[in-house]
């Protein structure tokens, strides 16, 4: 049972610990090529993204250096996410729903967080966000177009 709950800890996203943003950007998403646990341990892999989410952002990760295209597994968001924003994350680089994409809704002002999510490939609610996984055939390292959508 106690293996289950450290899956599950991993699985799905979950906050790790308040932060300050004081001397940093109000919010930021960091993509990364592992399934966060490296991230939890603050050993980090290396970023495959990471971009401020304070605007309308897209970026095509197969004509952008901005991320690299076929490789982001899990996510780690810190600071300020209003309510009511969206970021999505695709496999089509044109953003085509018609293969996996996932979606995160912030159901709440998330204010000086840090947020991890240990993959994209499953659907949960929690009191910050909605996560929702439309599956194809898989997203984990496949991340080939990132949207944020204010509100």
């Amino acid at each position: 049972m106690k293996k289950l709950a450290i899956i599950f800890v991993f699985l799905v996203g979950f906050l790790v610990a308040p932060q300050s943003n004081a001397a940093g950007p109000d919010n930021l998403v960091e993509l990364y090529p592992d399934h966060g646990a490296a991230t939890v341990r603050n050993r980090s892999y290396g970023f495959v993204a990471k971009f401020s989410a304070d605007r309308k952002l897209t970026l095509n990760c197969t004509k952008s250096k901005a991320c690299k295209n076929d490789e982001a597994k899990s996510a780690v968001l810190y600071g300020y996410f209003p309510q009511g924003w969206r970021i999505r994350l695709y496999d089509s680089s044109s953003g085509s729903t018609k293969d996996d994409w996932f979606e995160i809704v912030f159901l709440r002002d998330m204010r000086n967080v840090r947020y991890v999510i240990g993959t994209f490939e499953y659907s949960f609610k929690d009191y910050y966000i909605q996560a929702s996984y439309h599956k194809k055939n898989g997203l984990d390292g496949k991340v080939s177009r990132i949207e944020v959508i204010p509100r």
